[in-house]
């Protein structure tokens, strides 16, 4: 799935064929981490300016989080905090830590941390 906004939103999931289709997901087998960009409100203040207040909530926990066809299924979300990724690479690995603007390891939606996210080299 590739998703594309002009709102700072932070998403982790697999880049997919198809997500939502009559079948269900079809996996390209790799992962996917989109956070920016910057100068413009978060996703979630987008969706309140449009719709009402508190609706960037709603719309992250019914449609990003759900697994298909519910949802889009992605393991980590967050449409309403300004971040930003931190990699750090090794000879074994690469790891990506998204971050909020104050440092901290940046939370999905609320429900706890989102990464860190490391991928071992080949």
């Amino acid at each position: 799935m590739i998703l594309t906004t002009d709102a700072h939103m932070t998403v982790v999931g697999e880049v997919r064929l198809q997500t939502l289709e009559a079948g269900g997901p079809v996996g390209s087998g790799v992962d996917e981490l989109i956070t920016g960009p910057v100068a413009t409100m978060t996703f979630a203040k987008e969706i309140d300016n449009v719709v009402g207040k508190s609706n960037g909530a709603v719309v992250t926990a019914l449609f990003f989080k759900p697994q298909p066809p519910r949802g889009v299924g992605f393991p980590c979300a967050n449409t309403d905090t300004f971040s930003y990724v931190q990699v750090h690479v090794t000879s074994a690995s690469l790891t990506l830590t998204p971050k909020d603007s104050q440092g901290k390891l940046l939370q999905d939606a609320g429900l706890g941390p989102c990464g860190p996210f490391t991928i071992p080299a080949k």
